[in-house]
């Protein structure tokens, strides 16, 4: 038996967290990643490298002044009487983890750290979840020592259904094996073989791997099978470094498709026209990838709202009912977009201007310089005229920055996102909801906000705005 202890009391029990970075909300085999079948003490991209022996603590190391740590029949085991993580003496920017965790008992809880952030007595950032409770949040995206959850949020909706649904992946009484993918500012994570969440954001690149006790005195968290594969050569090292419209292998797995090929117009068409007009929509090269051009229209004819009465929206050729939505986009200076979703093409043509979609709209606006964002529900990523974004999640980059937009629309339940941080959520059958409505633009617009298989929407708004990387994955 190989024991790792600190000057303090051995009595001290600590959690074990793990956290790692993964794909998207869906189902993955955790040996389907390409090359798990490789073990190496390499470390170089593609090749898995054993970060626990399973003889000796090499490689790890406890940076508190309390916690207990030691190998016993194949397993790293913990115990403390205060939260405490034992972590990796490497640090790891973009890879795929794998590893298994034990608990006591139902009333435990634990973590796989990632991507973490060292200082004495103190480990924090990303964190895989591991919760036996009641709650059963297992597999979620926790920011440990800073912001809290990420994914899911507690007491919203959206807490309720990961508990009801993947959050059930997570076995109490037995070994869970957890994996973890992350790939620049994409998190990703599977609890036995299923995905749970997938996440994206940017506040730590790089750091360590660390396991955690949570502090339950006299519990021992039993670890093993630890290992990593570092993501490089020949697989992307991050999705900001990825070529635009292309889908990574993660991407694929979890059932992504593609709704602009970086090239050319296929799969989009004119809203209310025979075609898409090339005075006012290019595919243009940009940044080493294709976008979706908004050329800016001057002095044309405008409906009282701004939108053009001739022009026009683009949209999808399919329509789609229940899914999940992401794409990039960026602005000139005071510019008006939005992307619209839940549209019917034949109730948008029955009424003037008959080339503008109606529909819920994400709203894309420079909201320093444009006067519509007066109204807080005309703001960027508000659901517009509707819901107005939360300004301590909202993160929106200036002109000329790409931006990273994600929408949930399943069942009766919708979501935005901006840059990795949900900005707000609604249900379609709740009162709020009912009564923004009545408030709104809409309200005496007949079956607006009823739910549809509908055509997904770039609005023409005559203001010159750039859109990529536009990808759908069905629910």
């Amino acid at each position: 038996m190989h024991i790792l202890e600190t000057t303090a009391s051995p009595a001290l029990i600590v959690f074990i967290a793990v956290l790692l970075g993964g794909g998207a909300i869906g189902c993955a085999s955790p040996g389907a990643e390409p090359g798990a079948t490789r073990a190496s003490a390499s470390g170089q991209a593609g090749d898995w490298t054993r970060l626990f022996d399973g003889d000796s603590l090499d490689g790890w190391r406890n940076p508190y002044d309390w916690g207990e740590a030691w190998v016993e029949n194949d397993e790293i085991r913990l115990r403390a009487d205060d939260k405490f993580f034992l972590v990796t003496e490497e640090t790891y920017g973009d890879f795929v983890f794998e590893g298994s965790v034990k608990l006591p008992d139902t009333l435990s809880n634990s973590g796989f750290m990632f991507r973490a952030n060292v200082e004495p007595n103190r480990v924090f950032g990303y964190q895989a979840e591991v919760d036996p409770t009641a709650r059963a949040f297992s597999g979620g995206l926790y920011d440990e020592g800073r912001r809290g959850w990420l994914s899911p949020r507690e007491g919203e909706a959206s807490g309720e259904e990961f508990r009801t649904t993947v959050g059930q992946a997570f076995n109490p009484t037995e070994w869970n094996q957890y994996r973890i993918r992350a790939e620049g500012d994409s998190l990703e994570i599977w609890v036995n073989g299923e995905q749970t969440t997938a996440y994206r954001d940017a506040k730590d690149a790089r750091g360590v791997v660390g396991i955690q006790h949570h502090g339950e005195d006299g519990k021992v968290y039993r670890f093993k099978d630890l290992r990593i594969r570092r993501l490089g050569s020949g697989e992307r090292a991050s999705s900001a470094s990825a070529p635009p419209n292309t889908l990574t292998e993660a991407e694929k797995e979890a059932g992504w498709e593609l709704l602009f090929d970086g090239t050319s117009f296929d799969g989009w068409a004119a809203l209310g026209a025979e075609a898409i007009p090339e005075e006012h929509w290019k595919v243009v090269r940009e940044g080493g990838g294709g976008a979706i051009k908004k050329m800016e229209s001057d002095n044309v004819p405008t409906a009282p709202d701004g939108q053009p009465l001739e022009g026009g929206d683009i949209m999808t050729d399919r329509t789609y009912r229940d899914y999940e939505l992401k794409w990039q986009w960026k602005l000139a200076k005071g510019s008006n977009s939005g992307v619209k979703y839940n549209v019917s093409e034949k109730r948008s043509t029955a009424s003037e201007p008959t080339r503008a979609a109606l529909g819920f709209e994400y709203q894309i606006l420079d909201d320093e310089r444009h006067s519509d964002a007066e109204d807080p529900t005309h703001r960027a990523s508000a659901l517009y005229d509707l819901i107005r974004p939360n300004p301590e999640k909202k993160n929106l980059r200036p002109p000329g920055e790409w931006n990273q937009s994600r929408l949930v629309f399943d069942g009766r339940h919708g979501e935005h996102w901006l840059n990795g941080e949900k900005v707000l959520e609604y249900d379609l059958d709740s009162d709020r909801f009912a009564e923004l409505f009545a408030e709104s633009k809409y309200a005496d617009v007949e079956d607006f906000a009823e739910k549809r298989s509908g055509h997904i929407v770039l609005q023409d708004h005559s203001d010159t705005v750039w859109y990529r990387d536009l990808k759908i994955r069905e629910r």
